[in-house]
């Protein structure tokens, strides 16, 4: 009866030895399973990977770029500047054939992604905190990135819009920086609003940059709310009056275009209608 007890117990440890066995190698299965679906899928997503983190960190994004010359091109567009990995005087342009264009920054006018359009500008870097950031620039200039345009084509005074991503800086917030351009001004010239165009004494230098449309230069002039700033003003307040002043201007200025642009067509028709009665006189019967 003993050897019988312990033949039959030795036989259970044994089928539960077994069964462990079992389970552990299904696991092992199921995980190796589990591991070889998660590399297929990471590498099928690299495969078709496309992306817009900011718009000088893109991937593979359709998109219609316009180029000094005047042409047009579209395809998906790949910008780099961000990351490092491939930034340089170019982007990338995959057309729908799948061939891959180098096109120099300084051949780029804009490119839009659906109704936004980026411009490139040159900007100070020191300022921001882009990796290879000093790896991006046209022969002789230095630090060229692309900027999102927040106003209207033809605008008097252009307002740009720098982004990057929290990934990309060093206390992980996403960070916003603007810009002017004036009409006049280099395609690729660009102002911060946080530099001395507009501080120390922002009401006095702004009222006389928008001094050709009287009213808004006399509520900037008597600092009225929410037309003046100070030098220790927040960021986000500085961005918000800024922007109010310059589309009102641009505003303001289209009006004045459109005003004369109506009253030289009245001159113009007028003095032809007296063109006409002059010729209608001097015809002899």
């Amino acid at each position: 009866m003993a050897i019988f007890f312990c033949f039959e117990h030795t036989m259970s440890i044994t089928v539960r030895l077994w069964k462990s066995f079992s389970d552990l190698s299904n696991i092992y299965i199921c995980s190796m399973k589990i591991y070889t679906l998660l590399i297929l899928s990471v590498f099928l997503s690299c495969k078709s990977t496309s992306y817009f983190s900011s718009p000088n960190d893109i991937l593979e994004k359709d998109c219609t770029m316009a180029l000094v010359s005047g042409a047009t091109e579209q395809g998906k567009l790949s910008v780099q500047f961000e990351t490092g990995h491939t930034a340089n005087n170019f982007v990338m342009l995959r057309n729908a054939g799948g061939v891959a264009e180098k096109i120099p920054l300084d051949s780029v006018n804009y490119y839009q992604l659906g109704n936004e359009y980026f411009f490139p500008k040159e900007i100070n870097l020191d300022a921001y905190d882009i990796p290879g950031r000093y790896n991006v620039g046209l022969p002789n200039v230095r630090n060229i990135l692309f900027v999102k345009r927040l106003t209207k084509e033809g605008a008097a005074i252009g307002l740009f819009e720098l982004f990057i991503s929290g990934r990309k800086t060093n206390d992980g917030f996403d960070h916003y920086d603007y810009f002017v351009s004036f009409a006049n001004h280099d395609r690729l010239e660009a102002i911060s609003t946080r530099g001395n165009l507009f501080f120390p004494k922002f009401n006095e230098k702004m009222s006389d940059i928008v001094k050709d449309c009287p009213a808004l230069a006399d509520k900037v002039k008597q600092k009225e709310n929410g037309y003046s700033l100070g030098q220790i003003s927040i960021d986000s307040k500085k961005n918000e009056v800024i922007r109010k002043i310059i589309f009102e201007y641009n505003d303001c200025t289209l009006k004045a275009q459109e005003t004369l642009k109506n009253k030289v067509t009245l001159i113009t028709n007028k003095q032809s209608c007296q063109k006409k009665k002059l010729n209608t006189k001097s015809i002899k019967y």
